[in-house]
């Protein structure tokens, strides 16, 4: 898994990283969302992909690339008590 500080690194340059844009993240995304693993990985191997295939070849490194995205802020927990 990469580091925290190689992904802001590489984030100061292309804020889309890992993916190569916003285009390709966004097709990731939908991939990710609506397809198993099983559908992406011949989705990805399309003949009309040709000359626009994504830089990630499979589901495994798009999840990959999926599971280094920074996350949101945290969740914050504080108990009230009753008056």
């Amino acid at each position: 898994m990469r580091s925290q500080v190689g992904y802001m690194k590489n984030w100061e340059t292309n804020i889309h990283w890992p993916f190569q844009s916003r285009a390709e993240w966004r097709l990731g995304k939908f991939l990710a969302e609506n397809l198993t693993q099983a559908q992406i990985n011949p989705f990805l191997k399309l003949d009309w992909l040709d000359g626009q295939k994504p830089s990630f070849t499979s589901a495994r490194q798009l999840l990959d690339w999926m599971d280094t995205l920074p996350s949101g802020p945290g969740w914050q927990v504080m108990q009230l008590e009753r008056l």
